[in-house]
């Protein structure tokens, strides 16, 4: 039975509903209603798309009944008809479904039946399957979401606007915040002109003369005005902000006022070279404010002196109709890009607002301009001038208050005017006008550059040093760094903001540059800004100083970065001293060991019976001397940032037998037992194999030194994650702990008994760290204590990479050549007996040697002799042996003489010297045997 139970049918969207009805057909009505009752876009498609049921509201939308589009592809019935893409949509969404995919998307579809009008839809096209799976139908529905799009553009447009009021709030806030750094400058510089030289008058004890006095006083005059002139501005600004400025309109000779404020910028222009063209004759009376007016073309005057450049052009014209007045003024200067023709008529807005403008001012000029001409019903604009430059152009209304009313005579507001005139002046001086007239430089006396764009301030600061210092001045920073290069100031003192370089820009470039990278600046600024003075810290400066200050306060902060400068400059000249000493000593000390040891050599080849023991003794000894001048040397070139590493990838324990074999004698001498722990392949570093060995042999040795005889010294090597950690530990003496934290500073050694029998100069441990740090490593010490021994570790990065040939067999040594008999040799030594040891070193290997002791006598000797290696000393007198080499090449058949130096210095510098001369070798005193004929054979190949 029906659900309901009536005595009359229901009609619902063309389906009657009767109480006779069965109830299935019942429920069929039931869901007729229900579906074409939905708001909504509602239909069934077969498996392949074609319509078989659409609701009513959506046929009735567009005038369509079902029988229009049953049994048609779902895509060509009206409503997809909006275009062809939107078309290819409803295709797409079909042939996806198809395949089992549930498709949703918005998209348009027309809603009238004359397609005038379109909705978008939240369109979904869901599969619906059978039992096994298969889809066989296909449930397309379309929410109307138009409203809900348009409220999301409105929201988005509304977001886009909302970023684009916050983008210009932080536009203007920036350009608020720069505003008011400028005036923070332009307020403090003329303030700080005004107290210091007021204190000197103060202060003067008779001992100013009246030309000083009077000076001081158009100083601060000069700037007072100036400092008024920006007080007034920034009045008017503010008196504009709340609207209390008011105009008093009266009938004035427009042409006479604007004549008679030229008048005042001729002598300027007269002075800077600049062609000055007024163009406004006959009267032009006006209904206007003259001192508004006035302020309006004085600024517009004002802005085209501070731009043009001397030899320029600016000319200022005046025209009228019965109805407009124009005022223009014309330059040759830069002009305005077009993107800033509007911004720079806005509050707080300037042209150039950075640290490094080329012209100075609050930038208030054209924005009270343009609001004292808006005040006229006028506008002011900026365009390209025939002239090159801008064209700033006034238009206002024509008019008189009356044909009766009496025309007032121009008249001017000084106070302005002078403000102005005394801004504009600042422009055009040079360098030389603001200079110091400074007596020469006294004997001895430190020199300071002053740097500062502003004449006056530049002449009081460089007054207040002059007394102390020779003083160089500078009026921008590209100036500033010429006079640094030439003159080498000890103390820079200079502005922040300045034209062309800036004070920020110049202290960057100056600590770009080796010769001025630590040379001591004070930054002088009119911003009290904290963060502004650690910034500056950071990048370079020494101290800050913000304006006015006094002079007492510059002269001390002066004083003290130069007596810093001073001991900075002492300690590198003792620095320097030191390392010539240390060069120096290394060559005299090397000089008397290499004929010591060559005749040690020279008596072994011998054989002489009974001197053994002697000689051991001897050659121990030498040895040791020998490592005492290495390490000097060490410390030097360290010291100096000349050590060259070169580096290869090398197993540690090859550079671990490598020191063994150096620190061996005094481990056996000493009778010590050596342990060694360490991995014969497996732990490779990037390193250089000299110079790490030189490292573990100095801890071999000092534990071998500092451990009573009998002892024990152990050596491990092993990887740790990823480093490769080496350790000698022995049972010496041990380290106190007051001398632990410092045992690898210069010249630092545990306490010895009187007799110091271990000996040493204390720099062996700072050579290992430093050449340990070079490496990417790091070296520490542990001990117990007195008594108890130590232990130092090093831990270097581990290396993946194998080393090259790390797998090939060991090479055959090379069989060694018969002595060359025919080989002539020269050797050339003002060192008597190191020539003649070394002479009797290469007799004894069968050369034919000849000895000459200066390099006339070398000449006179190879003439004759016509030698085929020549060994020379550099250090020869009378000519030394670089220029005996180039004299020796000249002598007939010498042209291919093969030259070998030998010398005291062994540094990578005069090796590169030697190479360049011609060498063929270059031997380091002491020399032995074995590197003498090596080295033979290298420059005879």
């Amino acid at each position: 039975m029906p659900a309901h139970d009536t005595s009359r049918p229901v009609t619902v969207r063309g389906t009657e509903i009767v109480s006779t009805d069965p109830r299935q057909r019942y429920r069929e009505k039931i869901a007729r209603i229900t579906l074409d009752s939905m708001v909504q876009f509602v239909g069934l498609l077969d498996a392949e798309g074609t319509v078989l049921e659409i609701n009513k509201v959506a046929l009735d939308a567009v005038g369509l009944k079902l029988s229009d589009v049953e049994g048609k592809p779902f895509w060509t019935t009206f409503w997809w008809q909006v275009s062809p893409e939107i078309n290819q949509g409803i295709r797409e969404a079909i042939a996806r479904a198809v395949k089992g995919e549930f498709v949703r998307w918005d998209t348009p579809l027309y809603a009238s039946p004359d397609g005038s009008v379109t909705i978008i839809i939240d369109a979904s096209v869901m599969p619906v399957k059978d039992d096994q799976g298969e889809v066989v139908f296909l449930a397309c529905e379309g929410r109307d979401i138009t409203e809900k799009k348009a409220q999301e553009r409105e929201i988005a447009q509304k977001n886009l606007e909302l970023q684009a009021l916050l983008e210009r709030i932080r536009e203007l806030d920036e350009i608020k915040t720069q505003f008011f750094a400028n005036v923070s400058h332009e307020l403090r510089t003329p303030l700080a002109l005004i107290l210091g030289p007021a204190q000197r008058l103060i202060d003067d004890d008779g001992s100013m003369s009246l030309e000083q006095r009077r000076e001081s006083g158009q100083v601060v005059a000069r700037n007072a005005r100036m400092l008024l002139k920006h007080v007034n501005d920034l009045l008017d600004m503010s008196k504009v902000e709340a609207r209390k400025l008011k105009l008093e309109l009266q009938d004035s000779d427009v042409a006479a006022l604007v004549r008679l404020l030229a008048s005042h910028f001729a002598v300027l222009a007269a002075d800077r070279d600049i062609e000055f063209v007024v163009d406004a004759d006959g009267p032009c009376v006006a209904a206007i404010d003259p001192d508004k007016l006035q302020r309006v073309v004085m600024n517009l005057l004002g802005n085209a002196f501070k731009f043009v450049p001397d030899g320029g052009r600016i000319r200022c014209s005046l025209r009228h109709s019965a109805t407009e007045l124009t005022i223009a003024v014309d330059d040759s200067g830069p002009g305005v890009k077009p993107e800033l023709r509007q911004a720079i008529f806005e509050r707080f807005r300037q042209g150039d607002g950075s640290i490094s403008r080329t012209v100075a001012g609050t930038g208030l000029g054209l924005a009270i301009a343009k609001e004292f001409v808006e005040m006229h019903k006028g506008r002011i604009d900026v365009f390209d001038s025939t002239l090159g430059g801008a064209r700033f152009e006034v238009r206002q209304p024509m008019g008189r208050i009356g044909a009766d009313a009496p025309v007032t005579q121009p008249g001017l507001d000084r106070t302005v005017l002078d403000g102005v005139l005394e801004e504009l002046r600042f422009t055009g001086v040079t360098p030389k006008d603001g200079a110091l007239e400074r007596p020469p430089a006294g004997a001895g006396r430190p020199r300071v550059l002053v740097v500062e764009d502003n004449p006056d301030m530049n002449r009081f600061v460089a007054e207040c040093l002059s007394r102390d210092y020779d003083v160089v001045t500078a009026f921008d920073g590209r100036e500033g760094i010429e006079q640094a290069l030439r003159f080498d100031p000890m103390v820079v003192v200079s502005d922040i903001m300045m034209p062309h370089v800036s004070g920020v820009e110049m202290v960057a470039e100056m600590r770009a540059r080796p010769e001025l990278q630590h040379t001591p600046i004070l930054l002088l600024s009119a911003k009290a800004d904290e963060e502004l003075r650690v910034e500056l810290l950071d990048n370079g400066a020494q101290d800050f100083i913000v304006k006015p200050f006094s002079e007492r306060d510059l002269r001390v902060r002066v004083h003290n970065l130069v007596l810093g400068a001073q001991a900075r400059a002492s300690a590198e000249r003792a620095n320097r001293a030191k390392d010539e000493f240390l060069a120096m000593l290394g060559h005299e000390l090397r000089n008397p060991l290499s004929p010591i040891l060559t005749a040690l050599q020279l008596m072994k080849l011998r054989g002489e019976a009974g001197s053994e023991r002697e000689r051991t003794v001897i050659e121990r000894q030498v040895s040791h001397l020998t490592r005492l001048v290495d390490d000097l040397l060490d410390v030097s070139r360290i010291a100096r940032g000349r050590v060259e590493l070169k580096t290869e990838i090398v197993e540690v324990a090859e550079v671990v037998a490598k020191a063994i074999e150096m620190a061996s004698p005094l481990l056996e001498q000493r009778n010590h037992t050596l342990k060694v722990d360490v991995p014969r392949r497996g732990l490779r570093v990037d390193g250089d194999t000299t110079r790490l060995g030189q490292v573990i042999s100095n801890l071999l040795t000092n534990a071998a030194k500092y451990t009573p005889p009998n002892g024990m010294v152990t050596m491990r090597a092993e990887q740790v994650d990823d480093e490769v950690v080496l350790s000698v530990r022995d049972t010496g003496i041990g380290i106190s702990p007051e001398v632990l934290p410092r045992i690898f500073d210069l010249f630092v050694q545990e306490r010895q008994a009187l007799d110091r029998s271990q000996g040493g100069l204390g720099i062996g441990l700072t050579i290992v760290r430093s050449l340990i740090e070079r490496h990417g490593g790091s070296v520490s010490a542990r001990s117990d204590g007195r008594g108890k021994g130590s232990e130092f570790i090093i831990r270097l990065p581990l290396e993946e990479r194998a080393a090259p040939g790390a797998d090939a067999l060991p090479a055959l040594p090379a069989a060694v050549a018969p002595a060359a008999g025919a080989l002539r040799i020269l050797v050339v030594d003002d060192n008597g007996d190191g020539a003649e040891m070394l002479a009797a070193a290469l007799v004894g290997k069968g050369y034919d040697t000849r000895v000459a002791h200066d390099a006339p006598a070398a000449l006179r000797v190879a003439a004759d002799f016509l030698p085929d290696v020549a060994f020379l000393d550099l250090g020869l007198p009378v000519m030394d042996g670089y220029e005996l080499a180039a004299h020796l090449r000249e002598l007939p058949g010498l042209a291919d003489l093969r030259l070998i130096a030998v010398t005291g210095y062994g540094q990578t510098s005069d090796r590169r010297r030697t190479r360049d001369a011609g060498f063929h070798g270059h031997l380091v005193k002491p020399v032995d045997i074995d590197a003498i004929e090596a080295t033979l054979k290298s420059a005879s190949s």
